[in-house]
């Protein structure tokens, strides 16, 4: 049986090699160039995720609102500032914990909640919260009751136990 020599196809071969390289290296351009864009409509999309949720828990208060047809005012929505400077994406996953710990205070009557601002602060302070696979300790600083109520928080990472 005849073998076919390499030898006769090394130009071939070569450029083929060539080839290869080129497309690994035109994929690395590329995604050293587009990397951090995709990294940030990820993040944005996860603050316009945020937001539609705020919009449509406002949305079920007003209805609420309309129904009751009282003159007492309601928490419409619940709003954290957070103190530290995180990344976007882990701040809006933690943002997002927060409101889930809070929701039940949407629609509940502002002078109420007034009465008795102590739970709030029992409620969040010195807890817990997962985000990003990252453990914050969450220690509540400022709380203002109102139809917007605002809750300002200092955030601290826990490490992780080996």
């Amino acid at each position: 049986m005849r073998y076919i020599s390499l030898a006769l196809h090394r130009t071939w071969i070569r450029c083929l090699i060539f080839l290869i390289m080129g497309i690994y290296l035109g994929m690395f351009f590329y995604l050293s160039l587009h990397g951090n864009q995709i990294d940030q409509l990820i993040t944005e999309n996860e603050q316009l995720k945020n937001e539609l949720r705020e919009t449509q828990d406002q949305l079920e208060v007003l209805e609420l609102e309309k129904k009751i047809k009282s003159k007492n005012q309601l928490i419409r929505s619940v709003q954290f500032q957070i103190q530290e400077k995180l990344d976007g994406l882990v701040e809006a996953e933690l943002l997002e914990v927060l409101i889930d710990e809070t929701y039940f205070l949407v629609g509940k009557k502002v002078d109420d909640i007034g009465k008795t601002p102590e739970v709030i602060y029992q409620l969040l302070n010195n807890k817990e919260f997962i985000a990003g696979k990252r453990q914050f300790k969450v220690k509540v600083k400022i709380i203002y009751i109102g139809p917007t109520t605002r809750i300002w928080v200092s955030v601290q990472e826990k490490p992780k136990d080996l």
